[in-house]
């Protein structure tokens, strides 16, 4: 019977866990820790713009303070996308070292041959050149290139790390490389460990390496445990004849400095921490009986990784499965003797809490959790998306955003509805723009109505026509603000902004916004809101901010150039997986060769632009071109509105096979 933790049951002040979406399909690579207590994990996301069989992901990292709380201080929002591609179906996987470095195991190119290898790029993506030679070492075997047979990483506390691969022979080759990416020649036979099929490990999926002091080796394999010598020959003194047979999956595997032996893994969606004595018995001493779970088939928790820290603290880094944001990435703190850590984590509450920093934030809640969210100092979006949410903006002026009726709302029986803690009339905006309510009135036709307890100490802004389930929107206020809500703090319509035929700068705010620059030269910045950015004439520079933004273009007219000019707009911060590019008035139907009504996509490194462009120009030699900054040359990181293509070109793609991007 193993000991079973849960959130709910803890009486202290947090929870000894964590959790925070990322990019939607993700998977968490690893996990490491800065000297500082800084904790980085490393993910890998599907950004869903190459269908459902596209195995191709982008590097993620997150930072996350030693408490467990987001570290804003990196990236705006502790979250970062890195200009990083592994393909899964090439062998590609991924780990984190301190400070952020991203390892990715994939094919490199060496003359004319691709090899296995591994690059790293730093916390800011860009490639790490003083890592092995400009960025990349070679391995010295090749990765399995079985779905689901990735490349195996395990960094240890030093940075240090082992790349390994199995085979469906049952055969199994590690390589030990130090920080910097140098082979550790005295590992093995020059770096490499090769365990043939007669040791029995079996590995299914990746596997687990750790490192003992007297230069034993421990390998997870499927259900099994297993030692060996240096020289790669079973440990007849480990349990079952150098194997340990398991009852759950070992995804992660750690060795104290004291020589016992932890492991983590799920099965279930129940996850396990198991410790074990040197020599492979159950250590009694953790947890119950030597184990520690929690997890359920209705909540699962799925391993990644695991580390332990300075003051003997387990961190084990994986996701939390929810009912409404899929799997999140998560933390799971405990105590030396397997309970969970209490100082770390989420607190406990009631509430998934979420603060802001000194900048200007956007603060997205869960669909799967009640959230504390506290914009803290700058001008904010805050956007609980459902649960009964606590919404706290702080200073500055801040926009509370609601896309959809059931992020607040009650029925005849309950109240589901955000209460928002300091909403200031004179500076404060609440975002409804994308409910479809027509203004203030008495509820009825489409309109909204104010009411205050009689107390004053709430005022409730709600609809009284309820949808098909009987839903209807509410939302609560502290204080009294009968007098204070009107058309101005309270947002029916996207706001526009409009510039003139001049050269224009205009900057949005934390709602959401259509900008429009007309003709001039025009500097264009959406702030937080999910904004569409229109530049019209000129050579303009558009900068969406944060959130899903649209870049739309509404004729050749926006963004072209000549033989001999260029009007070219640029799109300062583009991102894959949130922002898009509409296209759709323009007639271009698909990435291609730039002919034909296709634009090619060419990336130039001096400059560090991407450009789509056509060449085939207009009655006038006007041709379309736009530059967005970065390398976005990869079809994975461009999502683009085309016009509908014409009835024998579909007929054409569905049918012929092409060198296009589609």
């Amino acid at each position: 019977m193993s000991q079973s933790i849960s959130p709910a049951a803890s009486a202290a002040r947090n929870t000894g866990m964590v959790a925070t979406t990322l990019w939607g399909s993700d998977k968490i690579a690893g996990i490491t820790v800065d000297p500082d207590g800084a904790i980085w994990l490393g993910a890998y996301s599907r950004l869903g713009l190459g269908g459902e069989e596209d195995s191709g992901f982008t590097g993620s990292l997150v930072r996350f303070n030693a408490n467990g709380s987001l570290d804003r201080d990196f990236s705006g929002d502790g979250k970062s996308l890195l200009p990083v591609a592994l393909d899964i179906e090439d062998g590609g996987n991924a780990a984190v070292q301190p400070g952020g470095s991203y390892l990715v195991a994939r094919y490199v190119k060496v003359g004319d041959a691709w090899v296995s290898g591994i690059t790293r790029n730093l916390a800011d993506g860009s490639l790490d050149t003083s890592f092995g030679n400009g960025g990349t070492v070679t391995v010295p075997f090749y990765w399995n290139e079985d779905l689901g047979q990735q490349a195996s990483f395990s960094v240890q506390r030093d940075g240090s790390f082992f790349a390994s691969a199995g085979y469906p022979s049952g055969e199994i080759y590690i390589a030990r490389f130090d920080a910097t990416g140098a082979l550790i020649s005295s590992f093995g036979e020059a770096g490499v460990l090769h365990l043939p099929a007669s040791v029995g490990i079996h590995p299914s999926g990746t596997f687990d390496v750790s490192l003992q002091g007297d230069g034993k080796v421990l390998v997870t394999g499927r259900e099994t445990l297993t030692r060996l010598n240096p020289d790669g020959t079973l440990d007849s003194s480990f349990a079952n004849g150098g194997s340990l047979a398991l009852d759950v999956h070992a995804d992660a595997l750690v060795i104290q400095d004291d020589g016992k032996i932890l492991l983590a893994g799920a099965s279930g969606g129940v996850a396990t921490v198991i410790r074990l004595n040197a020599d492979g018995s159950l250590d009694s001493d953790f947890g119950e009986q030597g184990r520690v779970s929690w997890g359920s088939e209705s909540a699962p928790f799925a391993v990644a990784d695991m580390i332990v820290l300075a003051d003997g603290k387990l961190l084990i880094g994986g996701s939390q499965g929810t009912s409404a944001d899929g799997y999140l990435a998560a933390l799971v703190q405990l105590n030396p003797d397997g309970r969970l850590d209490n100082s770390f984590g989420n607190p406990d509450d009631g509430y998934y809490h979420l603060d802001g920093g000194r900048a200007d934030d956007f603060l997205l809640g869960t669909a799967s959790f009640d959230d504390a969210i506290f914009g803290g100092a700058g001008n904010d979006l805050l956007d609980g998306q459902q649960g009964r949410d606590l919404l706290t903006g702080g200073a500055g002026a801040d926009t509370f955003r609601y896309q959809s009726v059931t992020d607040s709302y009650r029925t005849a029986t309950a109240a589901h509805s955000d209460r928002i803690t300091d909403f200031e009339p004179s500076s404060d905006t609440l975002d409804l723009s994308s409910l479809g309510f027509l203004g203030l009135g008495n509820g009825h036709d489409g309109t909204l109505a104010i009411r205050v307890n009689e107390s004053g100490t709430r005022t409730y802004l709600k609809s009284f026509e309820a949808n098909a389930d009987g839903e209807r929107f509410e939302v609560v206020f502290d204080g009294n603000l009968g007098q204070a809500l009107n058309e101005t703090n309270l947002l029916f319509q996207q706001a526009r902004l409009m510039g003139t035929e001049g050269d224009d700068r205009l900057q949005g705010n934390a709602r959401s916004e259509i900008i429009e620059g007309f003709a001039g030269d025009d500097r264009l910045y959406g702030a937080l809101g999910n904004d569409v950015l229109v530049g019209g004439e000129g050579r303009d520079l558009l900068a969406g901010g944060g959130n899903n933004d649209v870049f739309r273009f509404d004729g050749l007219s926006d963004s072209y150039r000549t033989a001999t000019e260029n009007h070219t707009d640029r799109l300062m911060d583009y991102t894959a997986g949130e922002d898009t590019i509409d296209l759709s008035a323009l007639g271009f139907t698909r990435l291609g060769n730039g002919y034909d009504g296709t634009l090619d996509v060419i990336f130039n490194e001096a400059k560090n632009l991407t450009y789509l462009k056509s060449y085939e120009a207009d009655a006038s030699g006007a041709r379309f071109e736009l530059s967005l900054v970065g390398d976005h040359s990869g079809y994975r990181d461009l999502n683009i509105i085309f016009a509908e293509p014409l009835d024998e070109e579909a007929i054409q793609l569905i049918g012929v096979a092409n060198d296009f991007w589609v």
